[in-house]
Formats: structure tokens, C-alpha cells, sequence
């Protein structure tokens, strides 16, 4: 997030967009690979038979995810004379799930924010 300045009388949002890249998910990566193409199925033997067909395979679980970080801001009181820091800890709760991965993902709903 750039740099930016707010008069004190004034509320302003900032929107920020977080992408991640190459996250290591530690053993629950497995399950979001796409499950591999069905197995052909066998022609019957013999004319009017029944073929039994292989059962679907079951969608992947989804894997839960914590994104946690801090807001760190800092005020001018008088000029630099004075600069008290404010912090934020901001906790956002999601899972991550196979059809959504292309996705963009909301979580403004999942989220807990405290001053530390």
C-alpha cells in the first residue's frame, strides 16, 4: 500500500488486494489437484449383458486457510515532534475450495480485527 495522507476531520478506506503465489499448504495440497480422468470403461463380453460402471470419485475437501497480518499506521501530531503508531491485527478465517480456485475470494465477512 503506497503512502497517503488523511486530514483528521476525515474518515478515508483504503481497498487492498491480497495475492498469494506459490503458498505452501503442508499436506493439504494433494486435494485440491484435479482427480484424474475416469477409467475406460469395459465393453461386455456378451450380447445384452449389464456393465457395472466405476463409481464417481468424491469431490476433494475443502482446506481451510488463516490469513493473518498487521496494519501499521502512524500519526503526526505536532509536525514530527510527536508520531504515536497505531497496530492492527487483522485474522481472516476461509477455505479454500476446488471449484473457487481461479476465483476471486471476499473475506471481509471472515475477518476479526484488534488493536494490539
Amino acid at each position: 500500500m503506497k503512502k497517503f495522507y488523511q486530514a483528521r476531520n476525515s474518515e478515508k478506506t483504503v481497498v487492498v488486494h491480497v495475492t498469494g503465489e506459490k503458498i505452501p499448504l503442508y499436506g493439504s495440497g494433494s486435494t485440491l489437484i484435479p482427480p484424474s480422468p475416469p477409467a475406460p470403461v469395459p465393453k461386455p463380453k456378451k450380447k445384452g449383458g449389464l456393465v457395472k460402471l466405476p463409481d464417481p470419485p468424491a469431490p476433494p475437501a475443502p482446506v481451510p486457510m488463516t490469513l493473518s497480518f498487521v496494519v501499521r499506521s502512524r500519526a503526526y501530531v505536532l509536525g514530527k515532534l510527536v508520531q504515536p503508531k497505531f497496530y492492527k491485527k487483522i485474522k481472516c478465517d476461509f477455505n479454500f475450495e476446488h471449484k473457487t480456485l481461479s476465483k476471486h475470494l471476499l473475506i471481509t465477512k471472515n475477518c476479526t480485527v484488534t488493536t494490539v
